[in-house]
Parts: structure tokens; sequence; C-alpha cells
């Protein structure tokens, strides 16, 4: 990161055993992520979408297909799309399957990555609305996203950061929370919460009328544009946050 750091836009993030500044003066900096990220469309007429991929990557030069689909709407719409690639700076690789590497460490760093992104993004868009998109792995790091962004989305992931219950957004964010009941890794999530749905973790952890939960049947951990309420809800909410 930057010597400058992020300053009046800091980025917390707090674990169980550690709390982390991304103003902190560790040695090592993680800037490549953002300098090799995918970029979609031209100019953000209605504002820069942040896109924080999950833990298998950012899937090839064109992402995963859905989220191909997913950028292709964003973009009809009027948003530049910036996609980090976390894996651009030197960091534990295999992360989605046993055995497991160190998660905290991860989220650290993706969030160190998350804040320089946040940083050039509003160097260089001053005037543009910023808003936050996190698949699985990056939906938790969008939760422990403490700057004031205009809007944040997540999909592929539960309410709240992990296991703890608790989620980092202020309060006057806006956010639009899309997960699926057949996902296995949000009914991993709900066991180690000990909560029986989606519905009742996220009832639990809410907490701003500015947050809202969609929760759709048989979904899994793909949010496809094809689902309904997945492309009702996305339009809705960009409408009222970037009109």
């Amino acid at each position: 990161m930057s010597a400058g750091c992020v300053g009046r836009r800091s980025l917390l993030i707090v674990t169980a055993a550690l709390a982390l500044s991304a103003c902190a003066t560790a040695p090592t900096t993680f800037h490549r992520a953002y300098e090799q990220a995918l970029r979609f469309g031209n100019e953000p007429r209605r504002g820069v979408v942040l896109f924080l991929h999950g833990c298998d990557g950012l899937g090839g030069a064109q992402l995963f297909a859905w989220q191909t689909v997913w950028v292709r709407h964003l973009t009809d719409r009027g948003f530049l799309v910036v996609a980090p690639n976390s894996f651009a700076d030197p960091r534990p690789w295999a992360s989605c399957q046993a055995p497991f590497p160190n998660k905290e460490e991860i989220y650290q760093i993706r969030a160190q990555q998350a804040a320089l992104a946040f940083e050039r993004l509003r160097s260089m868009y001053p005037t543009s609305k910023v808003l936050v998109w996190g698949h699985s792995e990056g939906g938790g790091v969008a939760n422990l996203v403490t700057v004031p962004v205009d809007g944040i989305i997540t999909t592929g992931y539960q309410c709240g950061y992990r296991s703890t219950g608790r989620m980092w957004i202020r309060p006057e964010v806006p956010l639009l929370a899309i997960m699926g009941t057949a996902d296995p890794y949000v009914i991993e999530a709900l066991r180690f919460a000990h909560v029986s749905s989606a519905d009742e973790l996220c009832r639990m952890i809410f907490s701003s009328p500015k947050w809202r939960a969609v929760i759709v049947p048989d979904m899994p951990h793909a949010a496809s544009w094809d689902q309904v309420q997945v492309r009702e809800s996305v339009g809705r909410f960009l409408d009222e946050i970037a009109p």
C-alpha cells in the first residue's frame, strides 16, 4: 500500500483475535491486485463498481460466465466495473477447499487490497459514486468495509462476517445481500452461526433500515441473472442509489 495510507477513509478490519487498520505501517504492500485489475465499461456515467472476487479468483480474462452477465448488465446501465486480482500479490493460493490456509490472514490481505482500490478509485473519479460488489469470499471482505461507499452488494455470502455474527458496514451505507437456499457455503455458515435459516441470521444481524436481504429459493452459489429475484432486486437497488 502507498505510504499515504487511506487516511480519512481508512478501512478497519476486526477479527476475533486481531484489529488491523488499513493505515498500519506493516512492511508488506499489496498493490498488484489493483494494478492488474480487469476493467469493464467506459466512463462511469452512474458510478464505479468495485468487484471483489471469490476464493477461486477472477475466473480468467472475462470472469466466470454468470459474473460476465452481471458485468454486461452493469456496464449497459452506465457503470464502470473494476475487478482487482487478489492473487496478483503474494498470498496463500488454495483457499476454497480443505486443508484451508489461514483465512484470517487472507481477509487481512484482501482488505488491504480493497483499501488501496478505494483510495485509487476515489482519486481517479472524485465525483462518481463508488459501489462494492463482493461475491463469496469477496462478500466477506465487503462486510468489513467501513469506508463511506455509496452502496454494497454481496452474493453467495451469508449476512455478517464469517461466523462472528457481526458486520462493519456503516449503517448509512445501503446493503443488498443476495443468497440462495441451496448454496452450500451459506448452509455451512448457518450451522456455525447456530441458526435455522438465512432469514433468521439476517434478522439477527441487520441493524439498519438500509440493509436488506434477498433469499432466493433453490439458488446455488452463483447468483445467476436468470433468477427473477436477482435481477429485479439489483435493478431496484441501483436505481435507488445511483439513479
